[in-house]
């Protein structure tokens, strides 16, 4: 069946113009879409919609015209179009990169490294100090002391939390009463901080 008609549209195609068969293939498939098959009695588009395809020519045929004068008709036209406007249209290649709100006020940033990274590298280095910083760039110090501007893409903010002083007393202290082991070789061994209480 589907090699039929295949069979039929090639050559329909090569009896319009077999040169340029790509410009006549819309009205083609448009004609093989409304013909009536003599076995079905009905056309594939009435088959498939119900109804049967308004062909270009049912457009013109048998169209009665309204009362409106050919001039007044131009000029209704014209005024109509003249009112209409173009709808925007939507550009998908601008997109507004995301910005953590907390880079306007961040004392420390970790950099992304931009290069192919061995297998379980961090991709950032970092914290750095900020130094400066705009809308779009900013100056760190790198840890050899050296300030480089980078880009805002490039960064995010660090969370560092405060240092202790030592003499604050919220230090944790060593337990005294914990006892302290020798091993053979003479070392002394003590037990993890995590398992203190």
């Amino acid at each position: 069946m589907v090699e039929r008609w295949h069979r039929v549209l090639k050559s329909a195609l090569i009896s319009v113009d077999p040169i340029h068969w790509s410009e006549a293939l819309p009205m083609v498939l448009l004609s093989l879409r409304t013909a009536i098959r003599e076995d079905l009695q009905a056309s594939p588009s009435h088959l498939v919609y119900g109804s049967s395809l308004r062909l270009p020519c049912e457009l013109f045929q048998g169209r009665k015209l309204s009362g409106v004068p050919q001039a007044d008709f131009v000029h209704l036209l014209r005024t109509h179009m003249a009112t209409l406007r173009p709808t925007p249209a939507t550009d998908h290649g601008k997109h507004s990169p995301f910005v953590q709100k907390d880079l306007k006020n961040c004392t420390h940033v970790f950099l992304r490294t931009d290069r192919v990274k061995k297998p379980l590298e961090s991709p950032y280095q970092g914290p750095f100090l900020v130094t400066r910083r705009t809308n779009k760039v900013f100056t760190i110090l790198l840890d050899s002391n050296k300030e480089t501007t980078v880009s805002i893409d490039r960064v995010q903010p660090a969370y560092i939390l405060p240092e202790r002083s030592a003499d604050s007393g919220d230090a944790p202290t060593l337990n005294s009463s914990s006892p302290l082991v020798q091993t053979k070789s003479g070392r002394i061994s003590k037990p993890p901080v995590r398992f203190q209480i």
